[in-house]
């Protein structure tokens, strides 16, 4: 080991490998046993997951770990208090304002998708294709 990785680990501005790799994971060990689980179980019913959907999961996974570590209450009080300084100096009313996701408004988009449901329902006539 060389004596400059040596000086930057006791000044801590380079971690171990071990602890970097920890550190740059999607999931968890514990959630990627969780994932492993799940996995087997699925197989076992005969319905393997896809690519995809592994992918997806830990994904969603990931962002809800940055989501839950970006909660503080600082973070909080300086969104809101620009939120009503910027409704004061527009005169905007409590009573206009509405709940828009980062997606805004679709109202009218949505299309057909595909669904997935039991044959025998369908030819029992339980389903439809317009659900």
């Amino acid at each position: 080991v060389s004596v400059t990785t040596l000086r930057r680990r006791q000044q801590g501005s380079q971690q171990s490998r071990t602890t970097k790799d920890l550190n740059q994971r999607a999931l968890s060990p514990q959630q990627e046993q969780a994932l492993l689980q799940h996995i087997d179980k699925l197989t076992e019913r005969r319905l393997p997951p896809t690519k995809e959907i592994i992918r997806n999961f830990a994904l969603s996974k990931a962002i809800d770990a940055v989501r839950y570590y970006a909660n503080s209450y600082l973070k909080y009080r300086l969104y809101f208090d620009l939120l009503h300084e910027k409704m004061a100096q527009y005169n905007i009313q409590a009573c206009n304002t509405y709940n828009m996701d980062e997606k805004g408004f679709l109202i009218g988009i949505l299309g057909r998708s595909k669904r997935i449901f039991n044959r025998e329902m369908w030819e029992r006539k339980e389903v439809t294709a317009a659900l």
